[in-house]
């Protein structure tokens, strides 16, 4: 470990420690992973999740899948402040106790806080209940894994036999080989560009609102999602950002130990869904919205 990694951990540590002890307050009121789950089950409340990336969009940059954009940004920073008692806002659940979390996922989230923590602090609502980012991520950070299984299986509930439009890229794959999705009434797809889908997000939701309004929306889209999810909202729909659920979904089915690839993502033409045996998930694509150029 170099100079800079070494006094970047020590000072992670230190400053994790003094809002630990009260020290340093923190303003940022996080609801954890369970009461974010129970409230998503048992209400009609549409969902987005903020995370580093939103952060730094909102702040001009660039992320490896999203151009930056000033309309982007702006939505971005409207989302992330407004009061809304349609749409739960989620915000990484690091504020708090780390203990939950794996060691190396500790020591992540600590050095990113050391970064990050005045930043969020900076575009949030001060004393506002927020809600856990990590609904998608519930598997790989965790010590207690006998957990995720229980986390699953309510989380599936949520769309138990409903008409569910999913939008996605086209590697995503959402409930393929994989039973997230099983239990809903009737899955449908809209297809948006692996990177800068904010390019299509008039067609995007022009698309969306031809659904029936009893339809609820899975997103998966990056930063796209957010302003989706809160203009279908409006229009009287639930959508939910549910961001990398099926890839923890898939880890935790593996038991893997460490992040890995599953072959499904490889799959970017009709040709090789259909030599993978991914027929029904064909069959179930509406529309591929490709990228403007």
């Amino acid at each position: 470990m170099g100079y800079k990694d070494k006094c970047k951990s020590y000072l992670s540590k230190i400053i994790y420690k003094m809002y630990q002890q009260g020290i340093l307050k923190n303003p940022l009121m996080v609801a954890d992973l369970d009461k974010t789950i129970e409230e998503l089950l048992y209400s009609e409340r549409s969902f987005v999740r903020f995370g580093d990336g939103e952060i730094r969009l909102i702040e001009g940059d660039k992320l490896p899948l999203q151009e930056a954009d000033k309309i982007l940004a702006e939505r971005l920073q409207e989302i992330i402040g407004m009061h809304s008692d349609a749409v739960m806002i989620g915000i990484p659940d690091i504020f708090g106790s780390l203990e939950k979390y794996r060691p190396e996922s500790r020591k992540f989230w600590k050095e990113h806080l050391l970064f990050f923590r005045k930043k969020y602090e900076k575009y949030c609502v001060k004393h506002y209940q927020y809600y856990d980012a990590f609904f998608s991520r519930l598997y790989y950070m965790y010590n207690n894994r006998e957990l995720s299984r229980k986390r699953f299986e309510k989380i599936k509930q949520i769309w138990n036999n409903r008409d569910v439009v999913v939008i996605e890229s086209k590697t995503a794959h959402t409930g393929v080989d994989n039973d997230l999705l099983s239990a809903t009434h009737s899955v449908r797809r809209i297809i948006c560009p692996e990177s800068n889908a904010w390019s299509v997000y008039e067609k995007l939701l022009e698309k969306a609102l031809q659904y029936e309004k009893n339809t609820i929306f899975l997103i998966s889209a990056g930063a796209t999602a957010k302003p989706l999810v809160v203009d279908l909202t409006k229009e009287g729909y639930r959508a939910l950002d549910i961001g990398s659920l099926d890839m923890e979904y898939q880890w935790y089915l593996m038991k893997a130990e460490e992040k890995c690839h599953p072959p499904k993502k490889d799959c970017i033409t009709m040709e090789q869904d259909r030599a993978a045996g991914y027929y029904e998930y064909v069959d179930q694509i509406d529309v591929i919205i490709s990228g403007e150029k």
